[in-house]
């Protein structure tokens, strides 16, 4: 816009213009046409266009006519729509209007998007920058495998609940198991709720529980044997001292890899037998009594790692343990897979009773029932929201120990009439 110093009268009330400092039109050097008004006790300039564009001095007083009409209907109609006053106003107005329609545009295409476009384009982005690469490599084998072809190009807001069954029914007539089934719809929702989040879609997606999934009956239930769980840590000492001691530690706590990962020198109450644990899955961050043996091992692991720090220049970090560049560890090492394998203990066995690091937590429990202990108490060790969760997944075991403690009433009750019996033969 033109300051007022540049402006030149052109001889009509609030008309004015500049001349362009080398470009002419014909002999007389070209001008650009300015309106100068004050409206509502405010000054405005509105730039106009050049001369030699066609714009004459006429159009630019028809202008400044149509401004200060349109001002005075503005003025007149205070509850309608404001029409432009001056060319900032119908600029802004054009802008605001091209915005708009661009926002309409975006939330058509966002609208129409398909479950491959936001797969690419939103999901997928998304989980590469907060997931394991692990984890995002196994969500993209089954998003290929079973999303993809069958309903990539629908909208995740058209899916239905007969889309899901029958993805269901194709996952398992393939020989899948059920948990694989749970895995894929997860993958989904998850790819609905960030949809639904960053607000591409206005509705929420369908609560798992209505879509009749498939019952998951393949819960781990083998454990290590302690003479499996000796060898196993035996030989894993060998090959890692860092993982064999996060494996221990695993064992005589019932700890997940995870939260070990995240435990930190100041979480560490040896005095107390205390961990603090720094938000464990589906829960807040909360404190986990040790034994006496787990505190011996984290105190032994306390002084291999200054040991570890004084070989390793430049690292500082305040974590319990830790990767080889001082940060926090992400997943659990391919070492402790193979050193099961390895000796043989995962051999002509269900592919659900396999042994796998998560067995090291699942032993801990099964080891405490096994001894006859109360499942509530390992429940709270576990950190389970509920007992009836513990109850659920060791019913197995606690059916044993029932029995046993049932089968202790009969031997009593049997050594009891074995003494009374005794006592009459001698008194006869």
């Amino acid at each position: 816009m033109a300051s007022l110093d540049q402006l030149q009268k052109s001889g009509e009330p609030g008309v004015f213009y500049r001349e362009h400092p080398t470009r002419k039109n014909g002999v007389r050097k070209d001008r650009q046409w300015i309106i100068r008004q004050t409206l509502g006790g405010k000054t405005r300039l509105s730039t106009l266009g050049w001369w030699s564009q066609g714009f004459s001095m006429g159009d630019a007083i028809n202008k400044a006519h149509e401004y200060r009409e349109h001002f005075k209907w503005n003025n007149d109609n205070p509850d309608q729509r404001p029409k432009p006053i001056c060319k900032q106003d119908e600029d802004d107005a054009a802008a605001e209007l091209a915005a708009q329609i661009e926002r309409q545009k975006q939330k058509k295409q966002q609208e129409n998007m398909s479950i491959s476009q936001l797969w690419e384009d939103v999901y997928l982005p998304a989980a590469q920058q907060t997931k394991k690469p692990r984890t995002v490599g196994s969500e993209e084998a089954l998003y290929k495998k079973w999303i993809e072809s069958p309903l990539g190009k629908k909208r995740i807001t058209d899916l239905l609940p007969l889309d899901f069954s029958r993805l269901s029914k194709k996952i398992i007539s393939s020989g899948r198991s059920p948990r694989t089934v749970h895995y894929v719809v997860s993958i989904i929702l998850q790819m609905w709720n960030v949809a639904f989040d960053n607000k591409l879609v206005n509705v929420q997606p369908p609560r798992r529980k209505t879509l009749n999934l498939p019952s998951i009956d393949n819960e781990r239930t083998r454990a290590f044997t302690l003479e499996e769980a000796q060898q196993f840590l035996a030989a894993l000492q060998k090959r890692s001292q860092l993982w064999h001691d996060i494996s221990l530690l695993s064992l005589l706590t019932g700890m997940r890899a995870s939260e070990i990962y995240k435990l930190k020198l100041q979480d560490i109450d040896l005095e107390r037998a205390l961990l603090y644990l720094r938000t464990p899955k589906k829960s807040r961050s909360q404190h986990l009594q040790i034994s006496d043996a787990a505190k011996d091992h984290i105190q032994a692991m306390l002084t291999r790692r200054e040991k570890l720090l004084d070989d390793l220049e430049e690292c500082k970090t305040d974590l319990l343990v830790f990767s080889k560049t001082g940060g926090q560890i992400k997943e659990v090492s391919d070492t402790v897979q193979r050193t099961i394998d390895d000796l043989g203990l995962n051999d002509n066995v269900e592919k659900k009773d396999r042994l796998t690091f998560h067995s090291l937590r699942h032993t801990t429990a099964t080891w405490l029932l096994e001894k006859g202990e109360d499942i509530y108490r390992v429940s709270k060790l576990l950190r389970h929201t509920t007992v009836r969760m513990t109850e659920q997944r060791y019913s197995h075991i606690s059916n044993d120990t029932i029995k046993r403690t049932a089968n202790g009433i009969g031997e009593l009750l049997n050594a009891k009439s074995k003494t009374v019996t005794k006592k009459k033969k001698r008194l006869q």
